[in-house]
């Protein structure tokens, strides 16, 4: 665990809310363009981008308890279920409003939570992307803005950091996130 520490790459090793949320992505995008359309009647109001949320969520779900419904995956399975609902319900919300209502659920559900830095990590994360959405920057570029803001954040709460972390990060989160973690 020391080293990878150290190397920078200790939160590829835990399973975390970005994992969870690529679990439930790559679910959503197969669902959706695979077999959803072919379920999909005619007359019905809803579209295959919203039947696909609920099977996406369910095996988010399944994922989380895989996991050992540990503190970081409940509440970034507790986040993704705001934002499905949001898209569920056709409400076209700000994104501050649904991460404002993100965090008031994981609040409700553990109001100790900001006394943790997972917390701040998280939300701080989440904030960034929504932030940067529109722009809709190429991988590379987020994984380097994710990783440097992290990183200065995750150096401020723990007092340790170096650029080799964000070199580390910029390699192996891609290979994690689409390679084994999908397998």
């Amino acid at each position: 665990w020391q080293l990878y520490q150290n190397a920078g790459v200790a939160l590829l090793v835990v399973i975390s809310g970005d994992h969870l949320t690529l679990v439930a992505g790559l679910v959503w995008l197969l669902l959706r363009f695979a077999c959803v359309p072919l379920l999909v009647w005619r007359g019905w109001r809803i579209s295959a981008q919203q039947w696909a949320l609920l099977p996406a969520l369910l095996l988010a779900a399944c994922y989380c308890l895989l996991a050992g419904w540990s503190v970081s995956t409940l509440r970034a399975l507790i986040m993704l279920t705001i934002w499905f609902a949001c898209r569920l319900l056709l409400r076209r919300w700000p994104r501050q409003r649904v991460l404002a209502l993100a965090l008031l659920a994981v609040l409700i559900w553990q109001p100790l939570s900001p006394l943790s830095e997972g917390f701040w990590l998280s939300f701080l994360a989440v904030g960034l992307l929504l932030l940067v959405a529109d722009a809709r920057p190429g991988l590379v570029p987020l994984q380097c803005l994710m990783s440097l803001v992290l990183g200065a954040l995750a150096a401020l709460l723990f007092s340790q950091w170096n650029l080799v972390d964000v070199l580390a990060n910029l390699i192996l989160i891609p290979v994690f996130s689409f390679v084994l973690v999908p397998a």
